[in-house]
């Protein structure tokens, strides 16, 4: 065996690229519909899916792209804390249901959660 045949067997060509195969997710946009109310990533990606059918990536790769770009966003904020001096409170989402025990009625109730500043106490 010659070397050139020996060199293809070891380090076989690669593959034709395959450039322009897959219509990459537009990121941005991603972002800024995970803002609203109820919106998934499952559910940005099925849209997508919907309309790029085959040239449409996975599942997986669509939220890899998304990470890598949220990785690039610089979201700081420095905040100094004394212990115990403020609470923060945050909104936790929609709605869940609460029964009365009595009655079994069920009520729709809001959410909160609170932290003391520093604390680590929830």
């Amino acid at each position: 065996m010659d070397d050139a045949a020996l060199a293809g067997i070891l380090s076989p060509p690669p593959p034709p690229a395959s450039a322009g195969r897959y219509v990459t997710p537009d990121t941005a946009a991603i972002h800024q519909e995970m803002k609203r109310k109820g919106m998934t990533l499952q559910l940005l990606w099925e849209e997508y899916r919907d309309a790029h059918g085959e040239q449409a990536y996975g599942y997986t790769q669509f939220c890899a792209y998304y990470r890598e770009f949220r990785a690039r966003l610089k979201t700081s904020l420095r905040q100094t804390h004394v212990a115990g001096e403020k609470c923060f409170t945050d909104y936790a989402g929609p709605t869940v249901g609460v029964v009365d025990a009595r009655t079994g009625e069920v009520r729709q109730a809001q959410i909160l959660v609170a932290v003391l500043g520093a604390s680590n106490y929830t």
